[in-house]
């Protein structure tokens, strides 16, 4: 069945932590952008989003008129994952749209790792694969109050000692990277904790 590109979600973010969608049985889906507004002119927002477990963004601030657009996102959500979010004032406005297809475990073609970057690395972000995979998304939140300084490898350094301000998210869309099969991602931080969202998808010989 052909793709039912949709919007996920569109309008005020509640107040309270609150699942804003989930995903019907029998579908997965695919979150491609995210755009959160604030409409308040004099009152800053802090919001948190959350898809499928990985964290988006855990407390970000945005500033009085202010617009955050993020695109690209190619986040898959399995059948009965959900959506959640939350705003510390009604002004922010937030707008997901996506695509539903039909859910086939045998064809699905998408692997996410969500994981905790802990002090003093060592951690593995993503398991040896028994596939060839294509890296689409790469999603660092640092929730905590101080920095954390993360660093990513495989072979080669991909984030090397990168500064990630306190409650700030770095997103790398679309990076491409190739990761062959039995490969892995290796992680480290010298300063506080983030969590880490990789998104795979497989490549089809």
């Amino acid at each position: 069945m052909a793709d039912t590109i949709k919007s996920i979600f569109e309008g005020n973010v509640p107040t309270t932590s609150t699942i804003a969608y989930t995903v019907p049985n029998g579908k997965y889906a695919v979150i491609k952008s995210v755009i959160i507004c604030n409409s308040s002119i004099n009152t800053s927002v802090t919001f948190r989003l959350s898809i499928g477990g990985g964290n988006i963004a855990q407390d970000h601030t945005l500033k009085g008129g202010d617009t955050l657009v993020l695109d690209e996102l190619d986040f898959p959500l399995l059948p009965g994952e959900t959506i959640v979010i939350y705003g510390s004032t009604s002004s922010a406005r937030m707008i997901i749209s996506g695509f539903e297809r039909d859910y086939d475990s045998k064809n699905y073609p998408y692997l996410k790792v969500v994981t905790t970057v802990t002090v003093g690395g060592g951690g593995i972000y993503t398991p040896a694969n028994d596939f060839d995979a294509i890296i689409k998304s790469i999603v660092i939140c640092n929730s905590t109050n101080t920095n954390a300084t993360v660093s990513m490898n495989t072979s080669v350094s991909l984030i090397n000692c990168k500064i990630i301000k306190p409650y700030d998210t770095l997103i790398v869309p679309l990076p491409k990277i190739f990761l062959g099969k039995g490969k892995q991602l290796y992680q480290y931080t010298t300063t506080a904790t983030a969590q880490v969202t990789i998104i795979m998808e497989k490549v089809v010989q």
